[in-house]
């Protein structure tokens, strides 16, 4: 008869072992960081690479607004998709379009807010 008593200790040695070799993986967005809204936003450092990662794909000259750089300051202040009243920040169609519809998941919370801070400081071009 052979000797079965190994088995249980040499099973959970594999278990314990594969588990610490994992890698994690998540599956939901990364946690929102709370933004410095006392921190003036650029338009080229952080906003246009948003629009880089996230939008040219469709935005890049076919469907407008264009997104690409060089061009999407432009098409965003003449296109009507930023507010001008400040105070109407949350109204600007940039914006209220990552809200809903097929853009809510192009862009994460902290990225939707970094758009609609830059709108609340002016939209500057900087």
């Amino acid at each position: 008869m052979r000797n079965f008593n190994l088995i249980p200790p040499i099973f959970i040695l594999i278990l314990f072992l594969a588990a610490l070799s994992c890698e994690k993986v998540y599956l939901t967005e990364p946690p929102e960081i709370e933004l410095d809204t006392t921190v003036v936003y650029s338009f080229a450092d952080t906003i246009q690479p948003i629009f880089d990662n996230k939008c040219i794909n469709c935005h890049n000259g076919g469907i407008p607004p264009n997104l690409t750089a060089g061009n999407s300051y432009d098409a965003l202040i003449n296109g009507g998709y930023v507010e001008s009243d400040t105070s109407k920040a949350e109204q600007s169609l940039i914006y209220t379009k990552l809200l809903s519809g097929t853009h809510e998941d192009r862009a994460t919370a902290n990225e939707k807010q970094l758009i609609l801070f830059w709108i609340k400081q002016g939209a500057l071009n900087n």
